[in-house]
């Protein structure tokens, strides 16, 4: 499977790398959250959260402050890892999807997923 390149609208020349997880956006998301996901004192599973993302990609996750303004963060997955690993072991931590909107087109898909933080 190959990459969709919008600058030129042609096919791009570097095939995308598959993930083990890749067969279905619902199994990319699922591994997602399966692999931050766990109980105080469990390791979490950061080889396969890394494969799930082609290289130079961000997570943005956004929220909201006390008095009711948006913010968000951009970290590469290794930021992730970096801040929150050892506090999603420590306390346990778990993510569960609440909503999707995915918008695709060809081979490119876009997948906005909510969900709900909860510590264990």
């Amino acid at each position: 499977m190959g990459g969709f390149s919008s600058a030129t609208g042609q096919q791009a020349a570097t095939p995308a790398t598959p993930t083990p997880d890749g067969a279905s956006i619902d199994a990319v998301i699922g591994a997602l959250y399966e692999s931050i996901s766990g109980p105080a004192g469990e390791a979490r599973n950061s080889d396969r959260l890394r494969a799930l993302f082609i290289p130079g990609a961000r997570m943005t996750p956004t929220g909201q402050r006390s008095d009711g303004t948006g913010t968000h963060t951009v970290w590469t997955v290794d930021e992730y890892l970096e801040r929150n690993e050892a506090l999603m072991v420590e306390i346990g931590f778990r993510e569960i999807e609440i909503g999707r909107v995915v918008e695709q087109f060809r081979n490119i898909a876009h997948a906005y997923s909510a969900y709900r933080s909860l510590s264990t």
